[in-house]
């Protein structure tokens, strides 16, 4: 038996910044898939379970940036990261440790050879879904 869902389009409402329903949305993958959802809805506020705001860090003064802290992350699957610094894919590597209160550190020293990344280039940040490959942009420095 298959099930087909309407999903819905969400967009901030200026005075309270909680989502509105707006109409249907165009979601590419299972509408069953809850990561995606999930996802989804991070990109149209920039977090995940409200606290997945990234707190980029560097040396003082910033000139290159040296990791990237989520302060509570999703801990039911095992996500990976992939790092790209400008238009350079650093790859994916083996997800860090979530942290006794929720948070998870990406080293950006781990994916750049033991180097920082100069903060006048463009990081973006990709979670990975083990379950089904697919890739979410949840983070973007510059």
């Amino acid at each position: 038996m298959s099930a087909e869902a309407t999903p819905v389009k969400a967009t901030p409402i200026e005075a309270t910044g909680e989502l509105e329903a707006t109409g249907t949305p165009e979601l590419d993958q299972n509408p069953f898939d809850t990561t995606a959802v999930l996802f989804t809805l991070a990109v149209a506020v920039n977090r995940v379970d409200f606290d997945y705001t990234p707190r980029w860090k560097g040396n003082n003064p910033t000139t290159y940036i040296d990791s990237i802290t989520f302060d509570k992350v999703l801990t039911d699957k095992v996500y990976q990261y992939r790092v790209v610094k400008g238009t350079r894919n650093l790859g994916i590597m083996p997800p860090p440790k979530v942290q006794p209160d929720g948070s998870q550190t990406v080293n950006l020293l781990e994916y750049n050879g033991g180097y920082g990344i100069p903060a006048t280039l463009r990081i973006q940040i990709f979670v990975r879904d083990p379950a089904t490959g697919n890739e979410y942009k949840i983070a973007q420095w510059k």
